[in-house]
């Protein structure tokens, strides 16, 4: 097969106007080599967990619904303020919301584009002025996490002090929170740091681990083995190198072997952002 072409340039709709503005897909790593220590803390803004509620068809009668069913995922900031996860965490989805690890506040999301080959998904914030800005009437309180609400005092504090304290930043910077990719393909035995929303508790899950494999997965697509635990709630979730850049999105674990995770590398997801941009893959509504 041809080689697909390198990353263009990403569109996203203003909420302003409604006019296109370009957004360039990031291809560096970040300058500074100051590892993880204390870096992932300062991520954890760009990673959100996905509550997604699905009816599944009934194909014997077809005028009947069947329960609706609900489960959770992660995704993660990308440049265009758009959120990467996998295809099978919103696949069928009848409503996506997202919650930021710091807030108890949900916000609906668009399943914009979606490859199921790739198991990659791009979705866009309904409000994202309000989710970008920590605030906002376009969210709700999540109810499923109580725990998080319960401590919904203690988030509004840190939240008008994180408002304080970006009233004297620049308005670019909290307008482009997003991670950043790292274009380069992770070599055996590089340590890696997984993050997401993993089942068992409320609050992020840090887990590390070393590369143990790049290889070609059935369906003849790229992907990296890993040791660090990836167990369901984490799909979706970014993979970190040292440096702090995302090297991968946690995609699926071998159930009949023990440390055995799969990530999907940025090399294709950055095919993918470069295919949704010309139209490419199907949406969710022409598949």
């Amino acid at each position: 097969s041809s080689s697909a072409p390198p990353p263009k340039r990403l569109r996203t709709a203003s909420a302003a106007n409604g006019s296109v503005q370009p957004k360039s897909t990031p291809t560096s790593t970040p300058s500074s080599s100051s590892g993880m220590q204390g870096g992932v803390a300062a991520l954890h803004s760009c990673i959100v967990k996905l509550i997604v509620q699905s009816v599944t068809p009934n194909y014997r009668e077809p005028w009947r619904r069947n329960t609706q069913d609900s489960w959770s995922g992660t995704g993660f900031v990308v440049q265009g303020r758009r959120l990467v996860t996998n295809a099978h965490v919103v696949l069928r989805s009848s409503h996506v919301r997202a919650r930021k690890s710091s807030s108890p506040i949900m916000f609906s999301c668009t399943v914009e584009w979606i490859s199921i080959p790739l198991d990659l998904a791009l979705l866009s914030v309904n409000n994202e002025d309000a989710f970008f800005e920590d605030s906002g009437p376009g969210g709700v309180i999540a109810k499923e996490d109580e725990a998080t609400a319960e401590a919904g005092a203690e988030a509004e504090t840190t939240a008008s002090s994180t408002a304080a304290a970006k009233e004297s930043a620049p308005a670019s910077e909290s307008a482009n929170q997003h991670l950043t990719l790292c274009p380069t393909l992770p070599r055996l035995d590089d340590n890696v740091t997984c993050v997401g929303f993993p089942e068992g508790g409320s609050q992020i899950s840090v887990t590390r681990g070393v590369v143990s494999r790049v290889d070609v997965g059935s369906n003849g697509v790229l992907r990296i083995q890993i040791d660090a635990a990836i167990n369901p709630g984490n799909s979706g979730g970014p993979v970190f190198n040292e440096s702090g850049g995302v090297v991968g999105v946690a995609m699926s674990h071998l159930k009949s072997a023990s440390n055995i995770g799969y990530i999907i590398p940025v090399s294709v997801l950055s095919h993918f952002l470069d295919m949704c941009t010309h139209g490419v893959e199907a949406s969710p509504i022409e598949r």
